[in-house]
Parts: C-alpha cells; sequence; structure tokens
C-alpha cells in the first residue's frame, strides 16, 4: 500500500543530472509523466534526442554513456 501510495500521490522521479546527460534526463522524465494524455508518444520518444542515435545506428555516443553509468554505479558500491 505505501509503495502503491508513493507511486500514485508523489512526484515521479528524476535523475541526477550531474551524472546523466540531459538529453537522458529529459527523455526519462517524459516518459514517467504520470497523465496519459500529457505523456510523450512512442513517436514523440523514438524521436527524442537521447534515442534518435541509437534508433538511426549511431550507437557510439549512447554505449559511452552507458559505460561512464556503469563505471559511476560500480564505485558508489565500493564505499
Amino acid at each position: 500500500p505505501a509503495l502503491f501510495d508513493w507511486l500514485c500521490n508523489k512526484d515521479p522521479p528524476r535523475l541526477d543530472s550531474t551524472k546523466f546527460s540531459p538529453e537522458l534526463c529529459d527523455f526519462v522524465e517524459k516518459t514517467l509523466i504520470k497523465d496519459p494524455t500529457a505523456r510523450a508518444s512512442a513517436g514523440d520518444l523514438l524521436n527524442a534526442p537521447w534515442l534518435k542515435p541509437i534508433a538511426t545506428g549511431d550507437h557510439e555516443a549512447a554505449r559511452k554513456e552507458l559505460a561512464e553509468w556503469m563505471t559511476s554505479v560500480s564505485s558508489s558500491g565500493k564505499n
């Protein structure tokens, strides 16, 4: 019940903009809009600046960002 209440009544979570690109933060924010009429469509998301390079075959930028994220996650667990 507490998780359901949080999901329904609280603001959606946001990515830490100091750890992720503005394009990825914007993409995730658009996918987590609760109101389905205000949420980005699948077509809009496929054309989003973060996903478009992946969809068009330019994987290097996404690969680099994923590698940086994996490094930050693995190093943050070594406290």
